[in-house]
């Protein structure tokens, strides 16, 4: 089973993955994303929290310094995308009992090979996979 929601920001995508989690009775693996908020509720960055509640932020507008930018704002970390993000979803790779969570297939994370390279293999492979993917052109 793969399912890939696409939609506009704040649509819900990430809201119908976080229900799924919560009802679910599968094995459960992957990431789901957060936003980071400042005092004035503006966003400023992105976190990846794990099927554990483990979070690593891997993109702000201050926090992060990074070659890869988003939107002319959002500074985009690699090692935590490759170093958490990817092992994150490929632990249940195969495993038909269970459901890998990919949140989101977008931009800042297709910056990695690692991400992208996992992302192909999983949508090739027989795992069951819940994703949701950027809306663009």
């Amino acid at each position: 089973m793969k399912i890939l929601l696409t939609g506009k920001p704040g649509a819900g995508k990430t809201t119908v993955l976080q229900k799924v989690k919560n009802y679910g009775d599968m094995q459960q693996f992957g990431i789901l994303s957060r936003e980071i908020r400042d005092e004035d509720a503006r966003r400023v960055g992105f976190e990846a929290v794990n099927m554990q509640g483990v979070l690593k932020t891997f993109a702000h507008t201050t926090e992060i310094t990074s070659e890869h930018v988003v939107n002319g704002k959002f500074f985009v970390d690699l090692a935590v995308i490759d170093g958490f993000v990817v092992p994150e979803i490929v632990k249940g790779k195969n495993n038909l009992e269970a459901l890998i969570f990919i949140d989101e297939i977008g931009r800042m994370q297709t910056y990695s090979k690692k991400f992208s390279e996992a992302v192909a293999d999983l949508l090739d492979s027989e795992s069951n996979v819940l994703a949701t993917i950027v809306l663009a052109p």
